[in-house]
Formats: C-alpha cells, sequence, structure tokens
C-alpha cells in the first residue's frame, strides 16, 4: 500500500492554473520523500515545451499531523517552502511575484513533496496550489 496523494486540477487556464491535492496516511509507508506531486504534462498535456516552469502564487493547506516541503526537481531538489501544520493555512507570494522554479537548465519541471509526520496512521491534510504556468 502507499500513501494517497490525490490532485484535482480545479482551473486549467492558457496562462495559470488551480491544482487541490487531497493526501492521506496508509499508516505504513513512512514519509514521502521528494514524491513527485505534479509534471509538466498534468497541465500542459503534449504542448509542454523543452523547460516547462511553474511559479507558486498562492498556497492553501490544512494539514492535520503533519508538515511539509515543496520543492521543484533538477536533478537536485530545489526547495521552496515549508508548509508547518500549526502555521498559516494561506501563503501570498503575488506581491514580489511567486516563487519560481530556480532550477537549473537539468530541470524536469517536476514539483515534488516531502513529509514529517505522515507516518501516522491519522495524518491527512488537503493543499490547493495556484500556479503561473511559465
Amino acid at each position: 500500500m502507499s500513501h494517497t496523494v490525490i490532485p484535482t486540477i480545479i482551473v486549467n487556464g492558457q496562462r495559470s492554473a488551480i491544482v487541490h491535492f487531497y493526501i492521506a496516511s496508509d499508516g505504513i509507508s513512512g514519509e514521502l520523500a521528494s514524491a513527485i506531486i505534479m509534471e509538466p504534462s498534468d497541465l500542459l498535456g503534449d504542448s509542454a515545451k523543452s523547460k516547462p516552469t511553474y511559479t507558486i502564487l498562492q498556497i492553501w493547506k490544512e494539514f492535520s499531523g503533519f508538515d511539509a516541503l515543496l520543492s521543484f526537481d533538477a536533478g537536485d531538489q530545489v526547495e521552496s517552502w515549508l508548509l508547518a501544520q500549526n502555521a498559516s493555512n494561506h501563503i501570498d507570494f503575488r506581491y514580489f511575484g511567486g516563487l519560481k522554479d530556480r532550477s537549473t537548465a537539468d530541470a524536469t519541471g517536476l514539483l515534488l513533496l516531502s513529509t514529517n509526520g505522515l507516518s501516522d496512521p491519522n495524518s491527512k491534510g488537503t493543499m490547493i496550489l495556484e500556479l503561473k504556468k511559465t
């Protein structure tokens, strides 16, 4: 068995997208470590350019029992934002243009999630990302 991570695309416009994620522990698998939660083709289809990237504009989250770290993949992950379960449930990065994928030329466009506390069988949560397609 493995943890549940279900992405649901709410809006997929030409320049931006909003994606909802449901995350739940299976009580067996331990932590997520750089788990791929979104690929460029999820939002861009076959039109994905050679180096598709996202800019995170806003995050809404509600986590029970775990913290998470969002990262961009570039061969080595580029950490972007720590989502502590007891911290603010809404983070707005639009004031400074968003959290951009600062990956190198080896970027894959993958969005990754790592957790701390998801090994507890009662851990679960939701997260909504507003993304700018770049």
